[in-house]
């Protein structure tokens, strides 16, 4: 069977509408995104843009190159002694690439955090999580904690850049490891459907939007 690039967000989606995926892949210039869709992507980044501030010293890689070239750099930045923090660390593991908002290493212990523009904790952001660690820990990089981190909402802005308090971690490692085993059968599925036909699915919001 040919092997199709995979994602997180392409996983996700075909899970949730296995037509999405094959538009996506194949025919992406139909793929119709609803104003909706488009500000929660635009406010995903600047959520992740502010939570990078909350992480001093991190290296974020992968601008203005190519995904391999991401995937290098990250391999590179965790091949160093010692700590270091990375926003979009790249991964691939059996045809399927994944950027973590932020892998950190604190005196060997990893930590995954996925930044959603949310307040609280949802269903399908477990699902994310999972996704990501099947490849980050299938590329070599064993995983202590993962959280969700989602925006506080007591936090009130004191000015001057200072986004402490913005976000709030949830730890969900516990909801995650159980999940993990799926993984390779949700790929294995999705690849099987972008090797065949367009899917004839019926079209309802779940192939619109998260």
């Amino acid at each position: 069977m040919q092997r199709f690039r995979l994602s997180k967000s392409r996983v996700t989606a075909g899970l949730q509408c296995s037509r999405r995926l094959w538009l996506a892949v194949h025919r992406p210039e139909l793929e119709v995104y609803p104003a909706d869709a488009r500000q929660r992507f635009a406010a995903g980044h600047d959520v992740g843009a502010v939570a990078r501030t909350l992480w001093p010293g991190g290296v974020l890689v992968g601008e203005d190159v190519s995904l391999s070239q991401a995937v290098r750099e990250t391999q590179a930045l965790l091949a160093r002694p010692g700590d270091v923090t990375i926003f979009e660390a790249t991964f691939r593991h059996r045809g399927v690439l994944v950027r973590a908002d932020v892998l950190s290493r604190r005196d060997g212990r990893h930590r995954m955090v996925e930044v959603k523009s949310t307040t609280r904790l949802k269903e399908n952001h477990l699902q994310d999580v999972a996704i990501q660690a099947w490849v980050v820990e299938g590329a070599g990089v064993p995983l202590d904690v993962m959280t969700v981190a989602v925006i506080d909402t007591d936090f009130v802005y004191p000015g001057g850049g200072d986004y402490r308090g913005f976000l709030r971690e949830i730890p969900v490692a516990d909801q995650v490891r159980p999940l993990l085993a799926q993984v390779p059968g949700w790929v294995r599925g999705l690849e099987e459907v972008l090797a065949g036909p367009l899917p004839d699915v019926r079209l309802g919001a779940q192939c619109r939007r998260p």
